[in-house]
C-alpha cells in the first residue's frame, strides 16, 4: 500500500479525497493540508509516545502529594493477621480452636476452667475433647500473636487509598504505612522517572490550548505514531474524537520577505 493509499484509507468518510493528477495534490485545500502534515509526520521518525492518563496521574501525584516527611516514600498497605506462637514467648492472647475455627466465647470459658482446675482430668492439657449441646468437639489451646502482614505497595498515597477502596473489604484491619526506598536504587530510579518523565511535553487539550503554536504534534488515534497538525484543524480533530493531546513543535509560518520586490 502506498503512502497516499494509506492516507486515503484512514481519511475515508472524513475528508474530500478528490485527487488532481496534474497538480499532484488534493483539490480540497483542507484535505491537501492534512495530506502535507501527514507526509511530514511519516517522514519524521519520532520516538515520542503519548503517556497514558494513568501514568500522567501518578506523575502528578508524586509531585504534589504529602510525603509524610519521608525521603523517597513508598506507601505500603498492611493488614493485621494472627499467627500461632509459643506461650513461653511473646503472644497477645490465648484461644481454643479447631479445624472449623475458634470456639465460641461460652465454650472458651468452659475450656479455660477445665484447663485450670487441678481436679479436672484436663488440668494443663492443651487438647480437650468437650461435649456441649452442639455435639462433641476436640479443641486445641494456642497462643496467638497479631502481626502486620504486607499486602501491596504503591508509589502514591492516592494509589494505596484506591486499592483499599476496591479491596479493603477482603482485608483484616488494613492500614497504610509510609516507608522509605533508602538505598533501593532500582525503585528510587523508577520513582524518579515516573515523577519527571511522564508527559514528555504532551499537553491535554482540555488543560491548555496551543495559543502560540501554529503547527503541533498530536496523538491522532487514526495513526500509529504522533502526527503534525495545523492548529486551525485541532478543534475539528477533537470533535471527531481523534485527538486528546498535543505537543509544541516550535514551527511557525515564516513572514513574507521584505525589502525586495516581488
Amino acid at each position: 500500500m502506498s503512502m497516499r493509499e494509506d492516507f486515503e484509507s484512514k481519511m475515508a468518510g472524513e475528508a474530500m479525497l478528490d485527487w488532481d493528477d496534474g497538480m499532484q495534490e488534493y483539490r480540497s485545500v483542507v484535505t491537501q493540508k492534512m495530506w502535507v502534515t501527514w507526509q511530514a509526520a511519516r517522514a519524521t521518525d519520532s520516538g515520542s509516545q503519548v503517556v497514558p492518563e494513568w501514568m500522567a496521574e501518578i506523575s502528578q501525584n508524586l509531585k504534589t502529594q504529602d510525603n509524610r516527611i519521608t525521603a523517597d516514600p513508598l506507601f505500603v498497605v498492611f493488614q493485621k493477621r494472627e499467627i500461632v506462637t509459643h506461650e513461653d514467648f511473646d503472644y497477645d492472647r490465648i484461644s481454643w480452636g479447631s479445624s472449623d475455627g475458634e470456639a465460641p466465647e461460652e465454650i472458651q470459658e468452659q475450656l479455660n476452667e477445665l484447663y485450670g482446675d487441678v481436679e479436672s482430668d484436663f488440668f494443663r492439657e492443651d487438647q480437650i475433647t468437650h461435649t456441649s449441646e452442639d455435639g462433641t468437639e476436640t479443641w486445641q489451646r494456642a497462643a496467638l500473636k497479631e502481626i502486620d502482614e504486607f499486602v501491596t505497595a504503591c508509589f502514591t498515597e492516592a494509589g494505596a487509598e484506591a486499592y483499599l477502596k476496591s479491596n479493603g473489604h477482603n482485608l483484616r484491619q488494613p492500614f497504610i504505612y509510609v516507608t522509605s526506598l533508602f538505598r533501593n536504587e532500582e525503585m528510587k530510579n523508577l520513582r524518579e522517572w515516573l515523577s519527571t518523565s511522564p508527559g514528555n511535553g504532551w499537553v491535554r487539550c482540555e488543560d491548555e490550548w496551543p495559543h502560540t503554536e501554529e503547527v503541533i504534534w498530536v496523538d491522532d488515534n487514526s495513526y500509529p505514531k504522533p502526527t503534525l497538525l495545523d492548529v486551525g484543524f485541532l478543534q475539528m480533530a477533537i470533535d471527531l474524537g481523534r485527538v486528546r493531546h498535543w505537543m509544541p513543535t516550535g514551527l511557525k509560518r515564516p513572514q513574507p520577505p521584505t525589502g525586495e520586490s516581488k
